[in-house]
């Protein structure tokens, strides 16, 4: 029903503008015509601005997990940038020589584990986010199919 009204109005919306705006310039005068036609030229931008947001995000919401599973994200992923910023930092400290050897040895080796750690974490998550957006993918590409296969039986 939303893009049937959607054609039409592509259809009868300029014709409608136009309509408008030499009823305006007659009644008044030829700037608040022009203010008319500009007045729709920007309503149309808009609107396909948010026709094609839409079809970007789609328009379902965003679940509890998938906002808790995006937080989560955003730590790991500044926890990461925080040890690979200490590490700089250490390897600064050594080459100016404010750290002894062995102690940044054993920093350097704590926090390249925690790294690695961070690291396979993140992975495993993207491997199962993978396989969801598979899932998810395939099943608008049916839809999609079921609905051309509708339309095309019209």
């Amino acid at each position: 029903m939303n893009d049937r009204f959607a054609r039409m109005l592509g259809l009868a919306g300029p014709g409608v503008v136009v309509f408008c705006a030499v009823a305006v310039g007659l009644f008044f005068d030829l700037a608040a015509a022009t203010l008319v036609l500009a007045g729709a030229a920007l309503l149309g931008a808009i609107l396909t601005l948010w026709a094609s947001l839409q079809a970007l995000f789609g328009n379902a919401p965003m679940t509890t997990d998938e906002a808790i599973a995006l937080a989560h994200l955003g730590a790991v992923d500044e926890r990461k940038r925080a040890i690979l910023q200490a590490l700089k930092d250490l390897q600064f400290d050594n080459s100016v020589g404010k750290i002894a050897q062995s102690d940044y040895d054993a920093l350097v080796s704590s926090y390249r584990r925690e790294a690695k750690g961070l690291l396979r974490a993140m992975d495993a998550d993207v491997a199962s986010r993978r396989d969801n957006a598979v899932a998810y993918v395939n099943k608008h590409r049916r839809r999609a199919a079921a609905r051309e296969k509708t339309r095309a039986s019209r």
